[in-house]
Protein backbone atom coordinates (compact mmCIF):
# COMPACT_ATOMS: atom_id res chain seq x y z
CA UNK A 1 0.00 0.00 0.00
CA UNK A 2 2.86 2.13 0.54
CA UNK A 3 6.55 2.36 0.72
CA UNK A 4 6.18 4.88 4.03
CA UNK A 5 8.10 2.95 6.59
CA UNK A 6 7.76 3.99 10.42
CA UNK A 7 11.17 1.66 10.96
CA UNK A 8 14.87 1.93 9.32
CA UNK A 9 15.90 -1.49 8.81
CA UNK A 10 18.98 -1.60 6.57
CA UNK A 11 18.35 -4.51 4.58
CA UNK A 12 14.86 -2.36 3.15
CA UNK A 13 14.45 0.09 0.21
CA UNK A 14 11.45 1.63 2.12
CA UNK A 15 13.38 2.22 5.42
CA UNK A 16 12.83 5.90 6.82
CA UNK A 17 16.58 6.95 6.69
CA UNK A 18 16.33 6.17 2.17
CA UNK A 19 15.83 9.05 0.09
CA UNK A 20 13.43 7.50 -1.92
CA UNK A 21 10.38 8.87 -3.32
CA UNK A 22 7.58 8.17 -1.54
CA UNK A 23 3.81 7.08 -2.33
CA UNK A 24 0.67 5.63 -0.82
CA UNK A 25 -2.42 4.55 -1.91
CA UNK A 26 -5.77 5.09 -0.14
CA UNK A 27 -8.25 1.80 0.13
CA UNK A 28 -10.49 2.37 -2.43
CA UNK A 29 -7.16 3.50 -5.12
CA UNK A 30 -5.89 -0.01 -4.27
CA UNK A 31 -9.33 -2.26 -4.69
CA UNK A 32 -10.42 -0.08 -8.12
CA UNK A 33 -6.54 -0.81 -9.29
CA UNK A 34 -6.67 -4.50 -8.39
CA UNK A 35 -10.35 -4.69 -9.79
CA UNK A 36 -9.08 -2.92 -13.24
CA UNK A 37 -6.39 -5.60 -13.67
CA UNK A 38 -8.41 -8.64 -12.39
CA UNK A 39 -11.16 -7.76 -14.53
CA UNK A 40 -8.70 -7.64 -17.67
CA UNK A 41 -7.29 -10.31 -17.10
CA UNK A 42 -3.77 -9.32 -16.42
CA UNK A 43 -3.68 -10.44 -12.44
CA UNK A 44 -5.39 -13.63 -11.17
CA UNK A 45 -4.75 -12.92 -7.63
CA UNK A 46 -2.78 -10.47 -5.55
CA UNK A 47 -0.47 -10.22 -2.85
CA UNK A 48 -0.95 -7.18 -0.65
CA UNK A 49 2.24 -5.80 1.40
CA UNK A 50 3.33 -2.35 3.14
CA UNK A 51 5.35 -0.38 4.84
CA UNK A 52 4.51 0.40 8.04
CA UNK A 53 2.88 4.04 8.27
CA UNK A 54 1.97 5.69 11.45
CA UNK A 55 1.47 2.25 13.60
CA UNK A 56 1.35 -1.43 13.19
CA UNK A 57 -2.47 -1.22 14.15
CA UNK A 58 -3.34 1.65 11.31
CA UNK A 59 -1.45 0.19 8.65
CA UNK A 60 -2.95 -3.70 9.52
CA UNK A 61 -6.49 -2.06 9.44
CA UNK A 62 -6.48 -0.81 6.00
CA UNK A 63 -5.04 -3.82 4.69
CA UNK A 64 -7.62 -5.42 5.89
CA UNK A 65 -10.29 -3.46 4.53
CA UNK A 66 -8.86 -3.85 0.96
CA UNK A 67 -9.01 -7.84 1.21
CA UNK A 68 -12.52 -7.09 3.33
CA UNK A 69 -13.98 -4.81 0.28
CA UNK A 70 -12.64 -7.07 -2.63
CA UNK A 71 -14.70 -9.64 -1.26
CA UNK A 72 -17.56 -8.31 -0.28
CA UNK A 73 -17.82 -5.52 -2.44
CA UNK A 74 -16.28 -6.08 -5.43
CA UNK A 75 -16.77 -9.79 -5.29
CA UNK A 76 -13.37 -10.60 -6.40
CA UNK A 77 -13.08 -14.25 -6.67
CA UNK A 78 -8.91 -14.11 -7.12
CA UNK A 79 -6.47 -15.39 -5.24
CA UNK A 80 -5.14 -13.15 -1.94
CA UNK A 81 -1.94 -13.24 -1.04
CA UNK A 82 -1.86 -11.17 2.56
CA UNK A 83 1.20 -10.00 4.53
CA UNK A 84 0.20 -9.45 8.39
CA UNK A 85 2.15 -6.78 9.99
CA UNK A 86 3.65 -7.75 13.14
CA UNK A 87 2.45 -5.72 16.28
CA UNK A 88 -1.05 -5.60 14.74
CA UNK A 89 -4.21 -6.32 17.05
CA UNK A 90 -5.42 -10.05 17.64
CA UNK A 91 -8.45 -8.67 15.93
CA UNK A 92 -7.41 -7.29 12.67
CA UNK A 93 -5.26 -10.48 11.51
CA UNK A 94 -8.19 -12.35 12.50
CA UNK A 95 -10.71 -9.91 10.62
CA UNK A 96 -8.31 -10.05 7.97
CA UNK A 97 -7.91 -13.83 8.04
CA UNK A 98 -11.41 -13.72 7.29
CA UNK A 99 -10.83 -12.30 3.34
CA UNK A 100 -7.76 -14.28 2.52
CA UNK A 101 -6.19 -17.72 0.97
CA UNK A 102 -2.82 -16.92 2.69
CA UNK A 103 -1.32 -14.78 5.11
CA UNK A 104 2.06 -14.88 6.22
CA UNK A 105 4.41 -12.75 7.97
CA UNK A 106 8.30 -11.63 7.15
CA UNK A 107 10.28 -12.95 9.91
CA UNK A 108 13.06 -10.71 8.37
CA UNK A 109 16.70 -12.69 9.66
CA UNK A 110 16.39 -15.92 12.13
CA UNK A 111 17.86 -14.59 15.23
CA UNK A 112 16.94 -11.78 17.60
CA UNK A 113 21.11 -10.70 17.87
CA UNK A 114 20.68 -10.25 13.51
CA UNK A 115 17.50 -8.83 13.88
CA UNK A 116 18.88 -6.19 16.08
CA UNK A 117 21.99 -5.44 13.82
CA UNK A 118 19.91 -4.66 11.13
CA UNK A 119 16.73 -3.62 12.75
CA UNK A 120 17.24 -2.11 15.60
CA UNK A 121 13.63 -1.09 16.37
CA UNK A 122 12.19 -4.69 16.20
CA UNK A 123 12.16 -7.49 17.78
CA UNK A 124 11.03 -11.45 17.12
CA UNK A 125 8.47 -11.62 19.78
CA UNK A 126 6.45 -8.88 17.43
CA UNK A 127 6.79 -11.63 14.95
CA UNK A 128 6.29 -14.60 16.85
CA UNK A 129 2.46 -13.07 17.76
CA UNK A 130 1.02 -13.15 14.27
CA UNK A 131 2.44 -16.34 13.68
CA UNK A 132 0.90 -18.04 17.00
CA UNK A 133 -2.34 -16.38 16.07
CA UNK A 134 -2.37 -17.69 11.82
CA UNK A 135 -1.34 -21.03 13.31
CA UNK A 136 -4.20 -21.05 15.70
CA UNK A 137 -6.92 -20.03 13.57
CA UNK A 138 -5.70 -22.32 11.03
CA UNK A 139 -5.85 -25.34 13.33
CA UNK A 140 -9.39 -23.81 14.31
CA UNK A 141 -10.38 -24.16 10.82
CA UNK A 142 -8.75 -27.33 10.38
CA UNK A 143 -10.86 -28.91 13.56
CA UNK A 144 -14.52 -27.40 12.40
CA UNK A 145 -13.75 -28.75 9.01
CA UNK A 146 -13.31 -32.35 10.92
CA UNK A 147 -16.39 -31.76 12.65
CA UNK A 148 -18.63 -30.08 9.66
CA UNK A 149 -17.85 -32.62 7.28
CA UNK A 150 -20.13 -35.50 8.11
CA UNK A 151 -23.06 -33.03 7.97
CA UNK A 152 -21.91 -31.74 4.11
CA UNK A 153 -22.64 -35.43 3.13
CA UNK A 154 -26.18 -35.85 4.82
CA UNK A 155 -29.24 -35.53 2.78
CA UNK A 156 -32.12 -34.68 4.09
CA UNK A 157 -34.02 -37.58 2.67
CA UNK A 158 -31.74 -39.88 5.07
CA UNK A 159 -30.15 -39.76 8.34
CA UNK A 160 -27.14 -41.51 9.33
CA UNK A 161 -26.35 -43.32 12.61
CA UNK A 162 -22.93 -44.60 13.56
CA UNK A 163 -22.54 -46.65 16.31
CA UNK A 164 -19.20 -47.66 17.95
CA UNK A 165 -19.16 -50.98 18.79
CA UNK A 166 -16.81 -51.20 21.96
CA UNK A 167 -16.48 -54.80 24.05
CA UNK A 168 -19.69 -54.85 24.16
CA UNK A 169 -20.35 -55.87 20.69
CA UNK A 170 -23.06 -58.21 20.62
CA UNK A 171 -25.54 -55.98 22.80
CA UNK A 172 -24.68 -53.19 20.40
CA UNK A 173 -26.13 -55.07 18.02
CA UNK A 174 -29.02 -56.16 19.44
CA UNK A 175 -29.79 -52.74 19.78
CA UNK A 176 -29.56 -51.68 16.17
CA UNK A 177 -31.08 -54.65 14.51
CA UNK A 178 -34.69 -53.86 15.07
CA UNK A 179 -34.03 -50.35 12.77
CA UNK A 180 -32.05 -51.96 10.91
CA UNK A 181 -35.12 -53.95 9.09
CA UNK A 182 -35.44 -50.85 7.12
CA UNK A 183 -31.82 -49.15 6.95
CA UNK A 184 -29.54 -50.37 4.08
CA UNK A 185 -25.64 -50.77 5.66
CA UNK A 186 -23.38 -48.29 4.22
CA UNK A 187 -19.92 -49.65 5.99
CA UNK A 188 -19.16 -51.67 8.40
CA UNK A 189 -16.13 -52.94 10.01
CA UNK A 190 -15.07 -55.01 13.58
CA UNK A 191 -15.66 -51.71 15.36
CA UNK A 192 -18.32 -49.53 14.09
CA UNK A 193 -21.51 -50.05 11.83
CA UNK A 194 -22.83 -46.80 9.84
CA UNK A 195 -26.22 -47.04 8.80
CA UNK A 196 -28.84 -44.89 6.43
CA UNK A 197 -32.14 -45.14 7.14
CA UNK A 198 -34.89 -43.19 4.91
Amino acid sequence: MTNYCIYDCSFCVSRRSNDVQRAAFSVKEVVDLTMNFYRRNYIEGLFLSSGIFKSADYTMERLMLVVKKLRTEERFNGYIHLKAIPGASESLLKQAGLYVDRMSVNLEIPTEEGLKLVAPEKDHQSVREPLAIIKNEILNVQQHKRLLKNFRSLSPQAKVHRWSLGPHRRQTYRLCRPRMNSTKIISSSAFTIQVTSP
